[in-house]
């Protein structure tokens, strides 16, 4: 019937209207609570880092692996983990204008010395190693604020195009050539051409804060760590923004380092930062093979199953300073996933690390029991200080 038609097709038409209306609904529903949700996020942050900014730069904990599984760790209560905070950055509004030099470039503030001569009076050496590639706009503030706090400063430059290497040459920077792979391949060049006992790995786009190195050196000198680490989530990052990529690099680090907190029994929260500082020893023994940034992750990954005294302390990730990076989260992902399942799971240490890393564990010890005997018995449950904790004085 013609009737029936017109009213089946009226209905069809209804019908085909409906989801467009529903998504509609949801698209504006979704936008109003973003904005009102991010409003009060944002000043939440805000008010949380303000009130909790000197402990930004405490050292939160660190973690000692025993051969039968169990960890010694000391937790500081004044620098609890903000997981609301790590929730919320990644809705936390872009930065509407990048600086020309870094936020702590431009608000100078008052830095820390390092103390050199170890328990046991040994004098040891600091390296700080930059990698970079066209970052010549970015090199100059990181190389001057890091130079008071190294004996020796590497540029490890991978076949810039730009002036980067006249500029760390200008500097008073030792520069050497990667073989244009990667990240990883220029640490790993870094590592086997540095001279000094510690190694300081900093970014040349000035995300990292130079100043917070002797917090990250300082407690391999006194013994009280192989391997530390600077913490996002202990010390916030302005890098971490509301974009499908900055989401998916905070996600997959986080699911990285729950794994290995679970399956390593240790306590670690970020083992993406490429902030760290390292003894040059224990670096070249773990053998690092990745070229890309996934070799933070071995680094982390293969010095827990080595049973190395890991370190954290809690570094500032800044928004980078000039151009734009060249790391692409979701193009690299498939390498992370690979790299961190070989190495979380099937990755078997060689006889030459497993006899490395057991005479450091016995140099440890002995120097823990020394340490033991002379601090009256305080050395061995000793809160570790953080050097920049002094920044606001």
């Amino acid at each position: 019937m013609p009737g029936e038609k017109a009213l089946l097709r009226s209905g069809q038409k209804q019908w085909q209207a409906r989801p467009l209306g529903v998504l509609s609904f949801v698209y504006l529903s979704s936008r109003f609570l973003y904005a009102t949700l991010n409003t009060r996020i944002v000043a939440h942050l805000a008010a949380l880092r303000q009130s909790a900014a000197p402990t930004f730069c405490r050292c939160r904990l660190f973690v000692d692996p025993r051969p039968n599984g169990k960890v010694r760790g000391r937790v500081n209560a004044s620098a609890p983990i903000r997981l609301f905070s790590v929730i919320c950055v990644p809705f936390s509004p872009r930065p509407p204008v990048t600086p020309a030099l870094p936020d702590w470039y431009i608000h100078p503030q008052r830095p820390s010395a390092i103390h050199r001569t170890g328990p046991d009076g040994r004098a040891w050496r600091v390296t700080v190693i930059v990698p970079t590639r066209n970052e010549g706009v970015n090199l100059r503030p990181v190389l001057e604020v890091a130079a008071p706090f190294a004996d020796e400063l590497l540029v490890v430059d991978g076949h810039s195009t730009d002036d980067t290497r006249q500029i760390a040459e200008a500097m008073g920077a030792t520069v050497v050539l990667d073989n244009a792979k990667g990240k990883g391949d220029a640490i790993r060049v870094g590592m086997e051409r540095a001279t000094g006992d510690v190694l300081v790995f900093v970014d040349a786009d000035g995300s990292h804060d130079p100043r917070d190195i002797p917090a990250l050196v300082q407690p391999i000198i006194d013994g009280h760590a192989d391997h530390v680490s600077g913490s996002r989530m202990l010390g916030g990052s302005d890098e971490l923004h509301a974009t499908i990529q900055q989401f998916v690099r905070l996600f997959g680090s986080q699911i990285i380092t729950l794994s290995v907190n679970y399956t390593q029994n240790v306590r670690l929260t970020d083992c993406q930062n490429g902030f760290r500082a390292i003894r040059r020893d224990v670096a070249l023994a773990l053998e690092l093979q990745e070229n890309i940034t996934t070799i933070e992750q071995e680094m982390v990954i293969k010095s827990v199953r080595l049973g190395y005294r890991l370190g954290e302390v809690a570094t500032h990730e800044y928004v980078r300073a000039n151009g734009e990076s060249n790391f692409r989260v979701l193009d690299v992902w498939p390498r992370y996933v690979r790299s961190w399942l070989y190495y979380l799971l099937f990755w078997k240490p060689q006889p030459s690390q497993i006899k490395a890393s057991t005479q450091r564990r016995k140099e440890a010890k002995a120097q823990s029991q020394a340490n033991l005997l002379q601090g009256g018995g305080e050395a061995e449950e000793k809160v570790l200080p953080a050097s920049t904790s002094q920044r606001n004085g």
